[in-house]
């Protein structure tokens, strides 16, 4: 897991790897960072609310088959995303209790 908060801030952060063994991305994790494009490797499950909230460069994302929750406001105020690849495995978008 990714905890809360663990590059909140990383104004310099532009891309960053996922190993598979992470399942889980906590809230406000990359918040007002500038990464440009985030593809999750196989093994993410749940994305946190407000997790990439105010990542003003981040222009498009891929989800992988694992994810199943992604949380409430989790991309709020990503004014340049322009993709958003999603899979069939996804229960539920912007419902945070239901991944607790």
């Amino acid at each position: 897991t990714i905890g809360d908060h663990s590059f909140y801030g990383c104004s310099f952060l532009e891309s960053i790897l996922f190993p598979s063994t992470v399942i889980s991305i906590g809230r406000h994790v990359f918040n007002y960072s500038s990464l440009r494009e985030v593809v999750l490797n196989e093994g993410i499950q749940t994305i946190r609310g407000e997790a990439f909230h105010n990542c003003l460069s981040l222009e498009s994302i891929t989800f992988p088959s694992t994810v199943i929750s992604i949380g409430q406001l989790a991309f709020y105020d990503c004014r340049s995303l322009r993709e958003v690849v999603l899979n069939e495995g996804i229960q539920a978008i912007g419902d945070d209790e239901s991944i607790l």
